[in-house]
């Protein structure tokens, strides 16, 4: 596995433990409380921490893809006391013009399906909420798996 979108990782004293692999960079951002969202990145890929749109519940990482061109991964731990989608996934909406963006999400941690006793509205408002942009003449769409 080169890339992994992570959340709610193992948290002691603020870092994320775990992942021990000297093979992968960790990205996160514990600044501002426990990290609930990281990007694991095999070193052989060229990626930097995108600390000015990361918080402990979104971690954005830009990776330089073959052609000079970048694209945006983000790992969002979707809390259940905030709005939804975080106002840091509305930021990276906007941004898509200027490159590709990929989102692994948590959408949707109260849903009967992983036993919770019931389905709250969330999934639905990550239904409503998509980004699709044009590269090359592909449409990429962004979503999330229930």
């Amino acid at each position: 596995m080169d890339i992994s979108l992570i959340q709610e990782p193992w948290v002691r004293d603020l870092e994320v433990k775990g992942f021990t692999d000297a093979r992968y960079n960790l990205f996160y951002i514990s600044i501002s409380g426990k990290p609930r969202a990281c990007v694991l990145v095999k070193k052989h890929i060229k990626a930097f921490l995108c600390s000015n749109f990361s918080s402990p519940d979104t971690t954005v990482v830009n990776l330089e893809l073959m052609n000079k061109q970048s694209c945006l991964i983000s790992s969002v731990y979707t809390a259940h006391d905030r709005p939804c989608p975080p106002q840091e996934v509305i930021t990276l909406q906007r941004l898509v013009g200027a490159s590709p963006v990929l989102l692994g999400c948590n959408a949707n941690s109260r849903h009967t399906l992983c036993g919770s006793s019931g389905t709250n509205e969330r999934d639905t408002r990550h239904q409503h909420f998509g980004i699709s942009i044009r590269q090359n003449d592909r449409q990429i769409l962004y979503f999330t798996l229930r």
